[in-house]
């Protein structure tokens, strides 16, 4: 199941079409209690075995949410060193860092800049580089498994909002296959 904090946008419909259930919580910051609790609700009655949260505001409200909640695995993700952050978001990162199981950043830059603002020990942040390398996915476990048609297969983690551009990346792929 997918939660979206703020909106679902084109990409909460092509997940209906999916099968996949999502949820617009329609939390923004400041995080009010209603809406917080809606959240804990959410996760208490799904009991889900991760929470990964994206950004500065899911991973703060994951954070949170963490503390009333049985969630066994909570990962944080960052993709930005997000140089505008004050010292009360700041304090924000360092409360949902220090909840996470991991903090999983895009690069060395991410985790190096994160480790030194927020205090956080170099071993509980995990680099994720963006993409992969062709010849990594050739060798792949399950490579040539996912689609019998041999069509090129697109994986986008991103927030399910029109100004991602996700439709051009359909499009793109229609274009490929």
């Amino acid at each position: 199941k997918v939660y979206a904090l703020t909106c679902g946008g084109n990409v909460a419909n092509m997940l209906a079409k999916a099968g996949i259930q999502s949820e617009v919580l329609g939390m923004r910051l400041p995080i009010n209690i209603p809406k917080m609790a809606r959240l804990v609700f959410r996760l208490r009655k799904d009991k889900p075995h991760i929470l990964h949260t994206f950004f500065f505001d899911a991973n703060f409200a994951g954070a949170i949410a963490r503390c009333f909640c049985d969630v066994p695995v909570f990962i944080v993700s960052r993709r930005n060193m997000d140089v505008w952050k004050k010292r009360r978001h700041i304090a924000a990162e360092r409360f949902a860092a220090k909840r996470a199981d991991v903090v999983a950043v895009n690069s060395a830059a991410v985790k190096d800049f994160a480790a030194k603002q927020e205090g956080i020990s170099p071993s509980c942040i995990e680099v994720i580089y963006n993409g992969v390398e062709p010849s990594d996915a050739d060798e792949a476990p399950g490579t040539g498994t996912l689609r019998a048609d041999g069509k090129t297969v697109l994986v986008t983690v991103a927030a399910m909002i029109e100004r991602k551009g996700h439709h051009i990346l359909l499009e793109a792929l229609d274009k490929i296959n």
